[in-house]
């Protein structure tokens, strides 16, 4: 049975407790009850003015394609380990076996 999906960011401000510039945060916020995982969030850390790359998902939504100028990452999540991370065709990190 779904669930309805709730998601949104929340932003958030204070004053530094020794003085001087305000902190900020911005955090995304995803809440989902499902017994079936049909969502991907990807966490990509990169410095302003940096490049985001591209995602692009296959048909069956089995694996994404993470371009950058010069990189060309692939996440597989149809493999029995999990996902396997290739970096230009060649696998760079895999998960664990599952039991």
């Amino acid at each position: 049975m779904d669930h309805p999906r709730r998601r949104h960011l929340e932003n958030h401000a204070r004053n530094h407790p020794r003085g001087g510039h305000l902190l900020t945060r911005t955090r995304l916020y995803v809440s989902r009850r499902d017994t079936v995982l049909r969502s991907r969030i990807a966490l990509i850390p990169f410095k302003i003015g940096e490049a985001l790359p591209k995602i692009t998902w296959d048909a069956a939504a089995t694996s994404a394609n993470l371009q950058w100028p010069g990189q060309n990452d692939t996440l597989d999540f149809s493999a029995p380990a999990g996902i396997i991370v290739l970096r230009d065709g060649a696998e760079i990190l895999s998960s664990p076996t599952r039991p």
